[in-house]
């Protein structure tokens, strides 16, 4: 009886890592579009201002940071898709937003690494 209950209680909890995993992604995806929104109003109030970086991946770097390195590429890929939902909706042009996907891509995977790495994989926020 108690290895049945185990195993209901295993599916149980992957079923609800699963749809924890998914929720997150769904909230970094809309985080993710309303930073480049964000951005893209500061871009047009301020136009010769240049972003060093961009918030929406500095927003993106900090979410990473702080969840398991085994969900990183759904979350990073939840992030990326709100960032090109706000460049076609923006009318950016595909060869654009491929463009700046990919230098979004590094620019995160660069500050994650980096970061995680300068602080030997420990990440506390006291």
């Amino acid at each position: 009886m108690s290895v049945m209950n185990s195993r209901i209680a295993s599916r149980t909890a992957h079923v609800d890592s699963r749809l924890r995993t998914t929720i997150l992604a769904a909230v970094v995806a809309i985080v993710s579009y309303l930073a480049a929104k964000l951005a893209g109003v500061l871009i047009i109030t301020v136009p010769q201002m240049e972003w060093p970086l961009w918030p929406g991946c500095a927003i993106l770097v900090a979410i990473l940071l702080l969840r398991p390195r085994k969900i990183w590429p759904v979350l990073l890929t939840s992030g990326l898709a709100g960032f090109v939902f706000y460049d076609v909706r923006a009318g950016m042009s595909v060869h654009s937003i491929l463009w700046l996907i990919l230098a979004d891509t590094v620019e995160v995977l660069v500050a994650v690494w980096g970061v995680s790495y300068a602080l030997d994989g420990r990440i506390r926020l006291n």
